[in-house]
């Protein structure tokens, strides 16, 4: 079962970046472009670099170990075919960025 989660307060996910939130669900990516909420699988495939720390630039989300790039809505690389991170369905509500998430059995919040 899934249900809508409160992860960050969209004021504090910086401009062109994103914040990595840990939670007891999972470690996730959080990214607010143009008004538009987005999160991912933290974690990048290729060596496990923390995707919330990367660059962000026209849909993608770079990784900062060796920029390999995910595109914010599908998770899929264009560069590395059969590279992808899942995505959450996100929305805002009440000034914080929330997702679609599963119900884990330890209640455990943070942001890193």
């Amino acid at each position: 079962m899934e249900r809508w989660t409160p992860l960050i307060d969209v004021a504090s996910i910086p401009d062109q970046r994103g914040m990595v939130v840990e939670r007891a669900e999972g470690c996730f990516a959080v990214f607010v472009v143009a008004g538009v909420p987005h999160v991912l699988e933290n974690v990048c495939p290729h060596r496990g670099g923390d995707l919330g720390e990367g660059y962000v630039g026209n849909g993608f989300v770079y990784c900062p170990l060796h920029a390999w790039p995910f595109e914010l809505a599908t998770g899929c690389s264009p560069t590395h075919p059969g590279a992808a991170v899942r995505v959450f369905p996100s929305r805002i509500e009440a000034g914080k960025v929330e997702a679609q998430l599963p119900c884990a059995q330890i209640a455990k919040e943070g942001v890193r």
